[in-house]
């Protein structure tokens, strides 16, 4: 990946076969794509609530896979945020959500190996926190 700045102050990220310009059409759609994955592998992540509750085959699949869900969020999430910077429309709301969900990786993560009941509470709620910061990011952020 290569960041080059022309005389103009543009951005380009070069992958290769793929070259992104800020303030181009493009950013703007990676920007909204990478904010939906983001939301639908948190959704998936926390569906791991709902265990108790739901039975159903298909959901057994996804609770299996909670950390992996979880990951994938945590990664669409900063690949949003990169996206933004670059894009110049960065925005405290999701900031604010970033942080809340790298906290509940890390929590997560944390409680994953070291099984103490009190890292398993505050995972759960910075779970509740990111959720609804995230809510709130997408309701501040879209223009009908």
């Amino acid at each position: 990946m290569i960041l080059n700045l022309d005389k103009k102050r543009h951005c380009k990220l070069d992958f290769g076969i793929i070259q992104l310009r800020k303030k181009g059409k493009e950013m703007d759609i990676l920007l909204v794509v990478l904010g939906i994955l983001t939301a639908i592998c948190l959704l998936l992540a926390l569906s791991n609530g709902l265990k108790p509750y739901f039975k159903h085959k298909a959901l057994k699949m996804v609770y299996r896979n909670h950390k992996g869900f979880g990951m994938l969020a945590t990664l669409f999430g900063l690949s949003h945020f990169l996206v933004a910077i670059l894009n110049e429309s960065l925005r405290l709301s999701g900031m604010l959500s970033l942080i809340a969900l790298v906290l509940t990786g890390v929590f997560g993560m944390a409680f994953s190996k070291l099984k103490q009941k009190p890292l398993y509470i505050v995972h759960r709620g910075f779970a509740v926190i990111t959720f609804v910061l995230i809510i709130v990011h997408i309701v501040v952020n879209t223009s009908f």
